[in-house]
């Protein structure tokens, strides 16, 4: 059958042409392929056993252009001390990786230079969303979109002081 007002077009569409209109607009497919899964899980595999994390490992991710293939719940990072994520992270491993780095040689130093105490909590706003980037052109996905981002609302010390980000 015909739908008025839409010459060409026919309903009801198939499954597979439905998937392969999409595919030739360029939209990104609906799943990770095993391979992509596989790879991005041995990378994850690689990056943690080299940094102090403790992550649990979640289902991939794929809503349109956003997700990843091997996310991980961070509940901790750092090690003397290990430091909370509260609430846990999604995030990549990668990122992971990252904010390891940041704690360790940028937080840490200047909570001790500040408080004269280490960071033992992050306190988490948001992680992974599949969301735009608020002010960039085009709409352009968040590196949230990607689990590649943190929001965070503050730190705590061992000593119990609170530093908070405006």
């Amino acid at each position: 059958p015909r739908i008025p007002g839409i010459s060409g077009k026919s309903w009801p569409k198939t499954i597979p042409d439905a998937e392969a209109e999409k595919k030739a607009a360029g939209a990104p497919p609906e799943k990770w392929s095993p391979e992509e899964i596989a790879a991005a899980k041995a990378h994850c595999t690689a990056v943690l056993s080299h940094i102090h994390a403790v992550a649990i490992p979640q289902e991939p991710i794929r809503e349109g252009g956003c997700g990843t293939p091997a996310p991980i719940q961070l509940i901790s990072i750092g090690r003397d001390p290990e430091v909370a994520l509260s609430p846990p992270a999604i995030v990549n491993c990668d990122f992971a990786e990252a904010l390891d780095d940041w704690v360790a040689k940028d937080v840490q130093p200047l909570a001790e230079k500040n408080f004269s105490n280490k960071v033992i909590k992050i306190e988490v706003m948001s992680s992974y969303s599949c969301r735009t980037a608020y002010g960039r052109k085009g709409n352009k996905l968040s590196e949230h979109a990607l689990a590649n981002a943190l929001d965070i609302r503050g730190f705590v010390t061992a000593g119990g002081r609170q530093a908070y980000v405006l």
